[in-house]
């Protein structure tokens, strides 16, 4: 079975009244992953941060969202949140939320999501 690793990145503009946030998506307009291979899964999350951004593991940590598996694979789902202007963009993009449609999966960690940086649960 094939174990691919998906990290939503979400960043967070805390400057507005309400705050507002965009979705990181790949130049192919998907979430980035990677299959896990013989690297940890600390190390996989990594370079999906190294392949598109300038983000490290131990500032823009990761939380466990969720787990699925269809057919032959299964899917690994982290999200990762950060402050607006800091990820440092190398390929894709960030799209306003209100303007996505992503996967069922995906949409809705979007929407049990906490809204504000200060709620999000704290690195073990």
């Amino acid at each position: 079975m094939k174990i691919k690793v998906s990290v939503m990145i979400l960043e967070i503009d805390e400057n507005q009244a309400v705050p507002d946030f965009n979705v990181f998506l790949t130049e192919g307009n998907s979430i980035p992953s990677k299959f896990l291979t013989t690297r940890t899964v600390e190390q996989t999350v990594q370079e999906i941060y190294d392949e598109f951004t300038h983000l490290q593991i131990g500032y823009a940590n990761p939380i466990l969202s969720d787990f699925r598996v269809a057919d032959l694979e299964a899917e690994v789902l982290y999200i990762a949140t950060v402050p607006k202007g800091i990820s440092g963009v190398k390929k894709g993009r960030f799209v306003p939320h209100s303007s996505l449609e992503l996967k069922n999966f995906y949409e809705r960690h979007i929407i049990e999501r906490p809204r504000s940086l200060p709620q999000q649960p704290s690195p073990r």
